[in-house]
């Protein structure tokens, strides 16, 4: 049985070739807007998630669009999946999220954070090492 992956990103045109990488190891879940993502993290368990840190507020309580990925980890991911590891993943640097790590030690296990780059093949390889999964297809 493949592992399950939920993504949620907003515009991922740009690296649509890296996700579709993705996808021939895993079963990819993708959502773009915080509503859906709400939904689907509340009634399917995944092995992995990938959180976008900019993104459009609607649906969170906290309007901050260059720390929402960092609000939807707060208020539905570990709320609904606490154990999950969770990559954000972002053309930012990644200073706001070591700045958030820091403020939340408890969950710096479960915590990665990757820059969006075009090598197709870095988002599987940060995936697989998150999940040892060193199982091939």
């Amino acid at each position: 049985m493949r592992k399950k992956i939920f993504l949620l990103d907003d515009n991922t045109a740009a690296f649509e070739r890296s996700i579709e990488q993705l996808e021939t190891r895993y079963e990819v879940m993708r959502c773009k807007d915080i509503i859906s993502a709400t939904r689907r993290i509340q009634i399917r368990k995944y092995d992995c998630i990938i959180i976008d840190l900019m993104m459009p507020t609607r649906g969170l309580d906290v309007k901050d669009e260059f720390k929402a990925g960092f609000n939807f980890y707060l208020e539905q991911v570990k709320l609904h999946q606490p154990t999950v590891p969770v990559l954000f993943w972002s053309n930012l640097t990644d200073a706001s999220f070591i700045q958030f790590k820091d403020s939340h030690p408890e969950d710096c296990a479960l915590l990665h954070f990757l820059h969006k780059t075009e090598d197709i093949y870095e988002l599987e390889s940060m995936i697989t090492e998150i999940l040892n999964d060193d199982e091939k297809n």
